[in-house]
């Protein structure tokens, strides 16, 4: 079993991205969601529960690809959470916006 010191809580990987934990949370069940499409070339790596209370941890040696996926989402990937951000957390309001939008879509836009 690996040492228990090569991995950092979330709260913790926050406190190093300068991200709130909603944010890591959005970023996974986006990551995780088979309904919206992801950019070529950006990767999130996996997360590992390390008590019973599913407290989300992070090996160290993944703190850079964070850092990356973060970066990546606010420079050449920006606007690639978009519709995700405006479906899980403007609820229907996003929704309306959306297909105010995006008149043509054939896509279901469900959380």
């Amino acid at each position: 079993m690996p040492n228990k010191t090569n991995y950092l809580s979330v709260g913790k990987v926050c406190l190093l991205l300068d991200v709130s934990p909603m944010t890591v949370k959005r970023w996974y069940i986006w990551w995780e969601n088979k309904e919206f499409e992801k950019p070529e070339g950006l990767y999130l790596p996996k997360y590992y529960y390390r008590d019973r209370r599913k407290t989300k941890f992070f090996k160290e040696e993944d703190i850079p690809l964070l850092e990356k996926f973060r970066d990546d989402l606010r420079g050449k990937y920006k606007g690639a959470m978009s519709e995700f951000n405006a479906v899980y957390s403007w609820g229907q309001v996003g929704k309306d916006k959306l297909k105010e939008n995006y008149k043509i879509t054939k896509r279901k836009l469900v959380r």
